[in-house]
């Protein structure tokens, strides 16, 4: 399985307290911008700083706008309890009811992962999500071609990404050291 360090370079390693990170949405209306509700994460806790905009130039400009921050806040949220961590590996558990294990990861990825501090899962190009577990990206196919029955592992990592989502045909992440 490859690693790519020079990919993730500035991101924070999983075992750093002090970072940060945010939630990301491309944003509708032909604005063609990604917007960001930034966070940073002192001691585990995460506390708000505001609302950014990534333009098609890669500018991040932080924007006054209560309403785009509220709703991706509430709609981008990082859900709780997508996956069970046990002793020895991950149980997931697919909408049919078909039981998966995956390896475990670095130790730190359990609390991190338990208090939705992580983006698990998210759709990337159509059709094909992007599962980043326990410390691996896994190339997750849409359920209707069967889904983690099929689920391929692309690349593994050590660091701590708070979100992640394709814009303009990159992958952008956020969690970096404060």
């Amino acid at each position: 399985m490859p690693y790519f360090p020079a990919l993730f370079s500035g991101l924070s390693s999983v075992t750093m307290a002090n970072t940060a990170g945010g939630l990301l949405y491309g944003l509708g209306n032909n604005r063609r911008v990604l917007g960001m509700a930034a966070l940073t994460y002192t001691g585990g806790q995460p506390t708000d700083v505001g609302y950014y905009e990534l333009d098609g130039t890669m500018q991040l400009v932080r924007k006054k706008d209560a309403g785009t921050l509220e709703t991706i806040k509430r709609k981008f949220a990082i859900p709780q309890k997508v996956v069970t961590i046990d002793e020895s590996s991950i149980l997931i558990v697919d909408d049919k009811g078909r039981r998966w294990r995956l390896p475990l990861g670095h130790e730190a990825y359990t609390s991190l992962t338990n208090q939705a501090a992580l983006r698990i899962c998210r759709e990337v190009a159509t059709e094909r999500d992007l599962f980043n577990c326990q410390g691996t990206f896994y190339e997750l196919p849409a359920e209707n071609a069967d889904g983690y029955a099929k689920i391929r592992p692309v690349s593994s990592h050590n660091l701590r990404i708070n979100d992640y989502a394709s814009y303009r045909g990159l992958l952008v992440m956020t969690g970096i050291d404060l």
